[in-house]
């Protein structure tokens, strides 16, 4: 030691702690189990309490998984190249496909794998057909692989059964679909359920706030003893984009034109203006709170507002927005969602262009909201957020 005498106790007992180090070592080896995948995933599965200050001054209790105090057994698993099965490889897919690329060749390697692309024209590895959509032989191959997992990067009906056949295989879900999650609860159930049955993970940040970090901070509130009373989302960029426009004086018919040309409708532009999209991101938020509710049970109010309006709205002072609230009461949760006129001081009133916006109003946050916002629509930030749960996915053992 430099700087420090030891007195001849301590120096006894470093010396002997030295001596023994090759049999304690070699004991333990013999008694514990040296599976260091199980013993990962035993680790993840408890959680560290401390206590840490925050900005206010209140000190709030803040759980960590316990694998952070075992930072050497996360790197094995994250090691073993990961295999993927992509399903979509339309603007999303293939903008995750280049991200996957990119991430292989950077300086933190993720080490992922292409296992095999799927489309609705059938599964592809190469340049060769191994099967039809996704059945269950590739299933099967892929589960034999270390670390597998399904990229959902469509928005397909009925992928849901997909999914149950890969979760019930061990094999991860990662999606930017919102469907199979926002449907009917009976599917939704079922899916969680062949997620536990397989002990397989479900990542879907990306269906709410595509690169946003939504559902984590909800469930970071929850998780916390936090509890929830409002929510209220800006969600699509496509109707951002429109506020904006008639708040310019545009005719709605003629920012609808603007922005098709530019890509970012849909392309059947109802579907944006219906609000369904929205309403879906609602639904999936709002369960993640626990409540039994169905996509029917939306107050839903398409955009159907003019210039004129917005106009109105900024005469005295508002903002117009297409806005969701999810309401928790007493007597359950209800959901809204539709153009909204809000007042100066709302968080949502600074928004511009396809900029997202979640606010959460809780009891910790009840006089000032948490505000999660940024860029979130458009193709990089969905593969942005599959590819971080993806990574969440393979780093971490918890289920749904």
């Amino acid at each position: 030691m430099l700087g420090g005498v030891l007195d001849p106790h301590a120096a006894y007992l470093l010396v002997r702690g030295l001596k023994t180090l090759p049999l304690r070592v070699a004991h333990q080896n013999a008694t514990v189990r040296s599976d260091l995948e199980t013993t990962a995933h035993a680790l993840d599965a408890c959680r560290l309490a401390t206590i840490a200050p925050s900005l206010g001054g209140v000190e709030t209790l803040i759980e960590q998984p316990a694998i952070m105090s075992h930072y050497g057994l996360r790197r094995w698993p994250m090691s073993r190249e990961p295999h993927v099965l992509l399903v979509g490889t339309g603007v999303v897919g293939g903008a995750f496909f280049d991200m996957v690329a990119t991430l292989n060749a950077g300086p933190l390697s993720t080490n992922v794998r292409l296992h095999a692309l799927a489309n609705r024209s059938g599964v592809f590895r190469g340049r060769s057909v191994i099967g039809a959509p996704i059945d269950d032989a590739t299933l099967d191959e892929l589960a034999q692989r270390p670390s597998p997992v399904l990229v959902d990067a469509t928005a397909a009906d009925g992928i849901e059964e997909p999914w149950e056949r890969a979760l019930v295989r061990g094999i991860d879900v990662v999606s930017a679909n919102k469907k199979p999650l926002a449907g009917k609860r009976a599917i939704r159930d079922r899916i969680v359920q062949a997620a536990r049955k397989g002990n397989a993970r479900i990542r879907y940040e990306a269906t709410v706030g595509a690169g946003l970090p939504v559902i984590r901070t909800l469930r970071d509130l929850l998780s916390t003893g936090d509890r929830v009373r409002r929510i209220d989302c800006v969600l699509s960029g496509t109707l951002g984009f429109l506020c904006d426009e008639l708040h310019e004086k545009t005719p709605l018919a003629d920012a609808v034109a603007i922005a098709r040309e530019r890509g970012y409708t849909e392309p059947d532009p109802r579907e944006d203006l219906s609000g369904a999209d929205v309403a879906r991101k609602a639904v999936i938020l709002a369960r993640e709170l626990g409540a039994a509710i169905e996509i029917d049970d939306v107050d839903l109010e398409p955009f159907d507002v003019d210039e004129a309006y917005a106009a109105r709205c900024e005469a005295r002072g508002e903002r117009l927005v297409y806005l969701a609230r999810i309401d928790v009461r007493d007597d359950g949760v209800a959901i809204s969602a539709g153009p909204r006129a809000v007042a100066a001081t709302h968080p949502a009133a600074a928004l511009r262009g396809g900029t997202s916006l979640v606010s959460f109003t809780t009891d910790r946050y009840a006089v000032h909201p948490l505000v999660v916002h940024g860029p979130g629509a458009g193709c990089v930030r969905d593969r942005c957020g599959c590819a971080r749960g993806h990574c969440r996915a393979v780093g971490s053992s918890t289920v749904a």
